[in-house]
């Protein structure tokens, strides 16, 4: 254990975005700071017009987060830019050490940098790619660029990584990988594709557990009024994450994803499925808020159709006033589980209900295959509604043998990401994958 407080940057991820799969990496990430060392000073490096500050809970009650807030903008004069600060810092390499600290001075926020001790990249879990652009790219890589320019450790925590489509993206991600002194992977395919970009750099790329399976759910004081206003609490209750990505048709509306089955026809038919089929509760569940694609909009749209024609009281919708610690908490009341934003069935997984991911990119099956869950993953883009529906009633009927798998495999999950920190902070310990060892993309393939 050092001996003064450890400080620790955490890039890619911030609180207030509406994002409760991001907030869920943030905290997760937190919780693992705080396992290795309980008064570590945690700050955030990330975007925004002003500094600001979170309170959030934490092991030792509440402990206050600080975001150091770059801008991305081509206005050069503006003092936090991004870009005028990576041409300061690359130009604080070649000064004199009192240049520097004369730099620092008038910027106070590469002083801030310059004294953190570990610099732990989020990237928002799946945004190191090209798959949204490279605009997008650039944008969670400028943070990155920036503290290795200022000559400090940077760590990849476990993430989704690539695709990478252009040789330009490829250029940055190699870059960026060869100079972080450890770069971790969610799924086995980012392990592979970070094995053969960052070829040649010191420390071979490894898997670990997504961040996410180390938040700590916090139940709503006095209870949630969702389960109290249920009409018959005997009956199973099932959850439902309704993506509004993939209800509004992707960001364009043109269905980029691909999803071969109709979602709104999907979500009706879950709906009634379990309902009318199965004698159950289901329970709408917004894990996305403000934006334009948000998950809030969607439930409300879709319950305000379907509900005249249903059992009273049969179908709920989650209030979307939670928090990521809350709706946690809420999911881990339901027998079962559905959804397409993926950090929502995370929260129902790492505390053992079964949920199916309704998914539309990659990063599903490479996270469920960590915890042996695969077969709960049905590929929205590969399947029409109906083999889709007769799949979730298959899987439905098995919940009582997945909640039995998940139980162990949980417990590795949540211990894994708990300790990664620690791990990183301690290098001569032998290399743990869920307390399994380190395995290799090759050894991984079995898996797949």
């Amino acid at each position: 254990m050092p001996s003064k407080p450890t400080k620790i940057l955490v890039l890619g991820a911030a609180y207030g975005t509406g994002n409760m799969g991001v907030d869920a990496l943030l905290s997760g990430t937190i919780a693992s700071a705080e396992h290795y060392q309980n008064q570590a000073e945690i700050l955030l490096l990330d975007y925004g017009h002003v500094p600001k500050e979170f309170e959030v809970p934490s092991g030792r009650g509440k402990r206050v987060v600080r975001l150091l807030n770059l801008r991305f903008s081509w206005r050069l004069h503006l003092r936090n830019n991004g870009f005028r600060l990576l041409a300061l810092a690359m130009v604080m390499k070649i000064l004199p050490s009192f240049c520097q600290k004369l730099i620092g001075k008038i910027h106070p926020l590469l002083d801030e940098i310059r004294s953190a001790d570990l610099c732990l990249a989020l990237a928002g879990g799946d945004s190191f790619s090209d798959i949204y652009g490279m605009r997008r790219l650039l944008y969670v890589s400028l943070p990155q660029f920036l503290v290795v320019a200022l000559g400090r450790r940077l760590v990849l925590l476990p993430q989704t990584i690539g695709p990478f489509e252009r040789g330009s993206a490829k250029m940055i991600a190699r870059w960026v990988m060869k100079k972080a002194s450890q770069v971790y992977a969610r799924d086995s395919k980012s392990l592979s594709l970070a094995e053969e970009l960052s070829r040649g750099a010191g420390q071979a790329p490894k898997l670990s557990q997504d961040m996410a399976f180390a938040l700590v759910p916090q139940p709503l004081e006095g209870g949630f009024p969702e389960l109290k206003n249920r009409r018959d609490s005997s009956r199973p209750l099932v959850g439902l994450n309704v993506s509004g990505l993939l209800y509004g048709g992707g960001y364009t509306g043109q269905n980029e994803f691909g999803i071969s089955a109709d979602y709104h026809a999907l979500m009706e038919r879950v709906i009634r499925y379990f309902i009318d089929g199965e004698n159950c509760d289901v329970l709408l569940i917004t894990h996305v808020t403000g934006a334009e694609e948000n998950d809030t909009d969607a439930c409300r749209v879709l319950a305000k159709k379907m509900e005249p024609g249903l059992p009273g009281g049969s179908l709920i919708v989650a209030s979307p006033d939670y928090d990521h610690r809350q709706i946690k908490s809420l999911i881990g009341h339901c027998e079962f589980m559905l959804g397409s934003r993926m950090h929502a069935t995370i929260a129902a997984l790492s505390q053992g209900v079964p949920a199916v991911g309704l998914a539309y990119s990659r990063k599903f099956i490479g996270v469920y295959e960590t915890i042996n869950a695969a077969a709960l993953v049905v590929d929205l883009r590969s399947k029409p509604l109906e083999q889709v529906m007769i799949e979730i009633k298959k899987l439905y009927k098995r919940r009582a043998e997945f909640a039995e798998i998940l139980k162990p495999e949980v417990q590795e999950a949540k211990r894994s990401a708990e300790t990664l920190l620690e791990e990183i902070m301690s290098p001569s310990r032998e290399d743990k994958f869920v307390g399994k060892g380190q395995l290799s993309s090759s050894q991984l393939s079995s898996m797949s």
